[in-house]
């Protein structure tokens, strides 16, 4: 399958560089914005797993490459700021110079654009579900969820939302309302995970990450409850808002319901 993949890869390589060669032959650099991004990221036996279907960096993180005429100290740069394929509509429009969406939740990507150490968000926000029967065979947890319809209607299922800063990504699960089509954020969550990225981001082993567990660290507690309370700051504006609970009892509780390795 990997060998199927990378065949793959490269044959979309091959594509992308006949369009490429099609912008210089009619000269449309200094007016054409290219944008190379992915809807999604692939797993190939990572953490145990297969295709996309889940909240790992693997299915999560996309490749992202910007062409902004005039933008010449951001060309051939590579940026850590942190962006999501929401904030692209915002972003071709704006340097576009046409008239921005009506709606959306995205902001144009101007600081890493501009000036490739800027700044741009302080978190990206993922979320996938599971359905799960048997928690040591985790590639088969979303094939109990059946289609789209069962699934609104499966009391079984577990919705994880994944928050990914600069150096972590922190996932919570909580236990899918059927009725409501929310989350209870007044319920601690089922279970939590907290993965360190630092290697990744210094060119570290892209496949080595997230297979350990940090929540239930000592030494990461600062940083979980930091990630939790994001996460729930973010839930609080998507759903509906409830009270909030005491710092302490949430950590209390985050740390009793913990997945591990």
């Amino acid at each position: 399958m990997r060998r199927a993949y990378y065949s793959a890869v490269s044959f979309i390589d091959s594509q992308i560089g006949r369009l490429l060669d099609t912008v210089d032959e009619l000269d449309l650099w200094d007016n054409t914005v290219v944008v190379f991004m992915s809807d999604h990221g692939y797993h190939l036996g990572e953490n145990g797993m297969w295709l996309k279907r889940n909240n790992f960096e693997n299915s999560a993180r996309v490749p992202l490459m910007l062409h902004v005429p005039g933008m010449t100290q951001s060309h051939g740069k590579r940026t850590n700021a942190i962006v999501e394929l929401v904030d692209l509509g915002p972003t071709v429009t704006h340097y576009a110079g046409i008239a921005a969406l009506p709606v959306t939740d995205g902001q144009p990507i101007i600081g890493p654009v501009e000036n490739p150490g800027g700044f741009h968000r302080m978190y990206a926000i993922s979320q996938y579900h599971r359905c799960p029967t048997a928690w040591t065979k985790q590639w088969t947890s979303n094939l109990n969820c059946g289609n789209i319809i069962s699934r609104l209607n499966n009391r079984n299922i577990l919705m994880g939302y994944s928050l990914r800063s600069a150096a972590f990504r922190f996932t919570a699960w909580f236990q899918w309302n059927s009725t409501t089509g929310t989350v209870p954020l007044g319920d601690s969550p089922f279970a939590v995970e907290l993965y360190e990225h630092e290697l990744t981001e210094s060119g570290g082993q892209f496949e080595k990450t997230e297979t350990h567990n940090l929540a239930l660290e000592p030494s990461y507690e600062t940083v979980l409850t930091h990630h939790y309370l994001e996460l729930r700051s973010f839930l609080t504006l998507l759903l509906d808002p409830v009270p909030p609970r005491l710092q302490e009892k949430l950590l209390v509780e985050v740390n009793e319901k913990t997945f591990d390795d």
